[in-house]
């Protein structure tokens, strides 16, 4: 099994390492993101969340609503070929001749789109595969496509409102499309997106997005989306849009009950040359929306509050004053655009690169200070010097050996600082140019493991070396519990562990579960398969005993036979220990 991975810096594909099966909770903790995707985990299982400036890992039911959480930038796309499959039955004398392409190509792709969107599929007395629209661009597109790639026409049935189908009655073809994208052959309401897609390279996934936004597509006053009646198929749409760096938010239509995929403020040019053709009667009015002076298409590329909070601290060593800009953001817990962040981190190594070179050749640290901006309460903070100290130097105070002593002692104490500050950078560098965006938690629900919502057990995978893997859309720890009924895996392991723990308070209570005692977390504690509770009993017999051995056992010649001295008593003979321990 492969799955997609980060390490917070790239994204990539791995192989998952291990699956282990646990007995489901009481309860689970069911979040919401505001990427419009859920996700349902024990109490105890970890989850990522940016605070007090750094990324933590925190425990699903010490998470909050409105937490930053990592999601991906974009799925890497595959570069292999998609080999499609063969009947293996002969065609029936008198069925139509098709051809039957052996590799998933950009055409078949965005026929499947078509299909997935205004396509049907039935099978009567006669094989059918139909494409329904009123749009002739569409259904010249589509039927010129048919007959390139499976050497197929049409016959047509038009309605009085001007609705055409394109009829395709070929049992081949029909089996053929269930053998191989058994996903598009269902209703619409149950549609997905083929396997061999989200496989695929981005040119195809390209492909089948073009011909998806022809059909379900829809533009509006200030958006645009992808509309479908299908819950997995808006899912679908929202990870294919990822291979081609485009982010996404689903929303619930409850008037008419359906799923809306709209495409974020951030991703709307990409979205626009990558995805909208020419010839699509409403090209002109979406390049009007993403004019970059057009308000409303503002973007969601956030970052963390407390992210913001790490280069104010820094400014304020730079002696950068603070405008006071992003008090509300702190207040009212705002995310900071990464624009801002971009200008702040500019900002700071223009003045980082000034005040290098001023050091380097300023003599007078008066005239380094002011040109810097530095105070002389600031400069003494930095420095661990009086300001008194400071003021009497720069009026000429102090002898030529302590005046020295004093300006050594500023020039070290700014390199040890801009020392400092770059490394700081560097860290907020990577999160810049990580492959990774921010998200938040928009609601957290406790769920009961009852009725229709019972599960009675969770998997758990694990994937080294970055313990993380990519879910619903978001980053998620590897530990993720996963209720899927049947999925059982048995694994290779290459490695048995023993391990040994003493108990939290010195001596075990025996009015407490193991874990309380032991106090690990339990997504440790659940690693290991067995675990064996050995209580120290007060025994004075067993004690002496005990004593005894330990003691006769330290008395003996290295070589001598432990079991071939009758003074000595074993309680458990070696043989039958070896079957347990090797």
């Amino acid at each position: 099994l492969e799955l997609y991975t980060s390490n917070f810096n790239k994204i990539y594909k791995t192989k998952i390492d291990r699956i282990s099966r646990h007995k489901a909770p009481k309860y689970f903790y069911k979040f919401t993101f505001t990427n419009g995707r859920s996700i349902k985990v024990t109490p105890e299982h970890p989850m990522f969340t940016y605070r007090n400036e750094k990324l933590l890992c925190v425990s699903a039911e010490k998470c909050c609503k409105n937490d930053f959480i990592p999601i991906p930038k974009y799925l890497p796309n595959s570069s292999k070929p998609i080999l499609l499959e063969y009947l293996n039955e002969k065609p029936h004398p008198i069925a139509k001749k098709i051809f039957i392409p052996q590799l998933l190509d950009e055409k078949l792709s965005r026929i499947l789109g078509y299909i997935v969107t205004k396509g049907h599929s039935y099978l009567g007395r006669a094989a059918e595969i139909g494409f329904s629209n009123k749009d002739k661009l569409l259904l010249d597109d589509f039927e010129k496509l048919m007959e390139m790639v499976f050497n197929i026409t049409p016959t047509l049935n038009i309605r009085e409102d001007g609705l055409t189908t394109l009829r395709y009655i070929s049992i081949e073809l029909y089996k053929w499309m269930i053998k191989n994208f058994p996903e598009v052959m269902v209703i619409s309401k149950i549609k997905r997106i083929p396997k061999k897609i989200h496989a695929g390279s981005v040119n195809i996934a390209t492909e089948f997005l073009k011909s998806a936004f022809r059909g379900d597509g829809s533009v509006e006053s200030t958006s645009i989306c992808y509309s479908t009646a299908s819950k997995g198929l808006s899912h679908d749409y929202q990870d294919l849009l990822l291979k081609l760096n485009i982010q996404s938010r689903i929303i619930f239509d409850e008037y008419n009950n359906s799923y809306k995929v709209y495409i974020r403020g951030q991703s709307l040019i990409e979205f626009f040359n990558k995805v909208i053709e020419k010839n699509d009667r409403r090209y002109r009015k979406i390049n009007d929306l993403i004019k970059p002076n057009n308000e409303k298409t503002h973007h969601h590329d956030i970052f963390p509050t407390t992210f913001m909070k790490r280069i104010i601290k820094i400014k304020k060593k730079l002696a950068i004053s603070d405008s006071g800009y992003y008090w509300r953001h702190f207040k009212e817990n705002h995310g900071i655009t990464r624009n801002k962040i971009i200008e702040e981190t500019n900002l700071i190594r223009n003045k980082l690169t000034l005040a290098k070179k001023t050091i380097r050749n300023e003599i007078n640290i008066r005239n380094m200070r002011e040109r810097l901006g530095y105070s002389q309460n600031l400069l003494g903070d930095i420095t661990g010097l009086s300001r008194k100290v400071i003021d009497y130097y720069e009026r000429g105070g102090y002898d030529e050996i302590k005046r020295e002593s004093i300006r050594e002692k500023v020039i070290r104490t700014f390199n040890n600082q801009f020392r400092q500050i770059e490394d700081k950078m560097k860290s907020i560098n990577i999160f810049i140019e990580a492959e990774i965006l921010w998200d938040r938690i928009k609601n957290i629900e406790i769920v009961e493991n009852k009725d229709k919502n019972y599960k009675p057990w969770v998997y758990d995978l694990t994937v080294e070396p970055n313990h993380t893997f990519i879910s619903q859309g978001i980053i998620l720890h590897n530990t993720v519990s996963i209720a899927k009924a049947g999925i059982v895996a048995t694994l290779k392991a290459q490695t048995a562990i023993i391990a040994a723990a003493n108990p939290r308070s010195g001596r075990y209570d025996r009015y407490k579960t193991a874990t309380q005692n032991i106090h690990l977390p339990p997504s440790l504690l659940s690693r290991f398969d067995l675990i064996f509770i050995v209580v120290d009993r007060p025994n004075m017999a067993d004690d002496a005993q005990m004593a005894e051995f330990i003691l006769k056992n330290s008395m003996i010649e290295p070589d001598e036979n432990i079991e071939g001295n009758d003074n000595i008593y074993a309680p458990i003979p070696k043989d039958l220990l070896k079957k347990y321990i090797k």
